[in-house]
């Protein structure tokens, strides 16, 4: 498996679920904002798919996919630390004095 497979698989399996009717489950809700994520990350607003913008920071493509689940899992982590943050009612800069 590739990095630029991997993306492809995932835009398929989603285009295939829209067309019959299936809502997407939590974890593709969370998946939706990593396009922006890696963007804002990298600084790159070029439109060009997250998969291309690891693999352009990437030796190849085997690298590319370690980056990818690296990558993921810090945006998930973002994420749940943005979700508690929230739910605490402490803005982000109180939050983090309180770690």
């Amino acid at each position: 498996m590739t990095n630029t497979k991997l993306d492809m698989l995932l835009r398929g399996y989603s285009l295939a679920r829209r067309e019959v009717g299936v809502l997407p489950t939590e974890p593709e809700r969370e998946f939706e904002g990593f396009q922006s994520w890696i963007e804002e990350k990298y600084g790159i607003n070029s439109g060009q798919s997250w998969s291309k913008i690891i693999l352009f920071y990437s030796v190849d493509e085997h690298e590319a996919l370690q980056k990818f689940f690296q990558l993921f899992e810090e945006y998930l982590n973002k994420n749940k630390s943005s979700e508690v943050d929230e739910n605490s009612g402490l803005s982000r800069e109180e939050s983090i004095k309180v770690r």
